[in-house]
């Protein structure tokens, strides 16, 4: 099987939790990776950069028709990511590209303008450096102290195409402008960068996680969850947390089976080897004891009696006492010192979603 990673944090910017997922994934599945901060009018690409804008997309759609085509593709390829390569992942889904097989973004948004100006107000903090970073990142890495290190390096170590690339770079948008210039909705053109207002038109298998607590992205992830069409397999992880908790491995453990089941098409099953490398490299990000789960559906007789199981559990499972004051995964309410297993609630849809002090499946 083939799982892309469509506009991955790399490089400068991975940090521990991204890159030990990577590095599990990487063990399990073979991974293109296009990089985020390498996308479209920044690093060595060309083009000009703007948040959203159309061609991102587009840009999406061709490397997953390329990495189709490769020698090495059975031409099932899906997209993994998390944030900004969480949410480009709805853009490129909603175009309906004939080999991607699955998504799987995290830690997303439901809606840009709600992000950038919280119940009307400017977030003039993650939002705002936000936009700095990535106008600093999209200016010509030919001049010095601009652009990106690594791709200065390249320049200098004599990548022409790299280099020629640079050309457009002043005309990428001011994107600290255009944030102050939509400090109200303006109808079509604030849906066109909502996800809520077009994740209906994604037609293949959704595994999505986000938290509560996300001070990057917001709660209001939520609010969408309905929108996806009742046609397609979803599996949603909700908890409470920060923004790279969707990284941990409770979910981990959830997304491989998703990947397993929708893109690899076989029984979900991690190698001894790579779980103890996994749990290795998990228990010195997240603390002592983090895993990945057992393996759950090994002891169905074929991958088609294994399939029904997983789609016959309920779409939304919530972490719901989960703390994320730690890494260490251990429920502090209701039920203490109890393993994160107890402490699940699991529900057909998110909008009838009850909150039980049981820790049985709902």
């Amino acid at each position: 099987m083939t799982a892309t990673e469509f506009a991955t944090v790399l490089g400068d910017h991975t940090g521990p939790a991204v890159s030990t997922t990577e590095h599990v994934l990487a063990a399990l599945y073979a991974l293109g990776v296009d990089n985020a901060f390498c996308s479209r009018g920044t690093g060595c690409s060309g083009g000009v950069w703007d948040f959203f804008q159309p061609a991102e997309a587009r840009d999406g759609v061709d490397v997953i028709r390329w990495i189709a085509a490769q020698p090495w593709s059975d031409g099932k390829v899906a997209m993994i990511g998390k944030s900004y390569p969480g949410i480009t992942q709805l853009f490129v889904a909603k175009t309906q590209p004939p080999h991607l097989s699955a998504i799987t973004p995290l830690s997303v948004l439901d809606d840009t303008y709600d992000t950038l100006y919280p119940g009307g107000i400017f977030n003039n903090g993650f939002a705002l450096g936000w936009a700095r970073d990535r106008e600093a990142d999209a200016r010509p890495a030919t001049r010095a102290g601009q652009g990106q290190e690594w791709a200065r390096k390249r320049i200098a170590d004599g990548d022409e195409t790299c280099r020629d690339n640079q050309a457009l770079r002043l005309q990428s948008a001011n994107v600290t402008k255009a944030v102050a210039a939509n400090a109200f909705l303006r109808g079509a053109a604030s849906d066109a960068i909502a996800p809520e207002s077009f994740v209906h038109d994604i037609n293949v298998p959704v595994f999505l996680a986000g938290a509560w607590q996300d001070q990057e992205t917001g709660s209001h992830f939520a609010n969408m969850l309905g929108n996806f069409s009742s046609d397609i397999p979803m599996k949603i992880t909700l908890m409470n947390g920060l923004h790279q908790d969707s990284l941990g491995p409770a979910v981990l453990s959830q997304w491989i089976e998703f990947l397993d089941f929708y893109v690899a098409r076989k029984i979900p099953s991690i190698p001894a080897t790579t779980r103890a490398i996994a749990t290795a490299a998990l228990g010195r990000i997240f603390g002592r004891g983090a895993t990945l789960a057992p393996d759950r559906f090994t002891d169905q007789p074929d991958y088609a009696s294994a399939l029904r199981t997983y789609e016959a559990e309920p779409k939304v499972r919530v972490l719901h006492s989960e703390s994320f004051f730690s890494w260490v995964r251990i429920c502090v309410l209701p039920l203490a010192n109890t393993s994160v297993s107890s402490c699940e609630n699991r529900s057909r849809s998110w909008r009838i979603l009850v909150p039980s002090s049981s820790s049985s499946s709902q």
